[in-house]
């Protein structure tokens, strides 16, 4: 069975801000995909706006709002 687990920005850190980023790279073409600094001035600025899944241990979504 599949486990998934949510987790809200004030949860999350940096590192694992990084972790989606690089996810949005393997799904995104590149002229879709920002720069990581903005990714990471956002969530510093917005934390409440960051939600990510975690799929069996791993980050494997994230939404932000």
């Amino acid at each position: 069975m599949d486990e998934r687990n949510v987790f809200f920005g004030t949860e999350l850190d940096e590192k694992d801000i990084l972790q989606l980023f690089e996810l949005d790279k393997l799904v995104y073409e590149a002229q879709y995909v920002g720069a990581a600094d903005n990714m990471l001035a956002r969530f510093r600025a917005e934390k409440n706006s960051f939600v990510a899944i975690k799929d069996e241990g791993s980050l494997s979504d994230i939404l932000i709002i």
